[in-house]
């Protein structure tokens, strides 16, 4: 099967641009790491997901991150360790968030679009959704008015 192509988002490219020069300062072999892992992230997601998806095996759907970004959405993890972080740690740990495109509707996509990359630690934009539905009353976003 033929590979996805790789699109890369313009807040994708940024994200990653941050996170190499956060890294570079902090322990320049992290940065390799980071570079190198989410390289092999991406190349692996490209050529084993036409084949996942002709077998009916598909990536979940990650539902909070598709709310967020009203569409289907996808993540994986990758680590910048040396070794794997511990069990619940998120030390080390990377999400990476990507859509799939079917230009020509035949139920194979073409592309894989790299949306966003975040730290695990950090506060995810669409993480606002879930609060509000646990706290309607705590909604302080600005109102519409008629």
């Amino acid at each position: 099967m033929k590979p996805l192509t790789l699109m890369i988002a313009p807040d994708a490219l940024a994200e990653i641009r941050s996170a190499r020069r956060w890294l570079a300062g902090h322990d320049p072999r992290s940065e390799v790491r980071f570079t190198r892992r989410l390289d092999a992230l991406l190349t692996q997601l490209c050529e084993e997901l036409p084949v996942k998806i002709a077998t009916a095996r598909p990536p979940l759907i990650d539902e909070k991150a598709s709310m967020g970004m009203v569409r289907p959405v996808f993540q994986e993890r990758f680590y910048t360790s040396a070794k794997k972080p511990a069990r619940r740690s998120n030390a080390s740990t990377w999400r990476v968030f990507y859509a799939l495109h079917d230009a020509d509707r035949d139920n194979q996509p073409e592309t894989l679009e790299l949306l966003h990359i975040f730290h695990a630690a950090s506060s995810l934009p669409w993480d606002r959704i879930e609060a509000l539905e646990l706290n309607p009353e705590q909604d302080d976003s600005p109102q519409e008015t008629g």
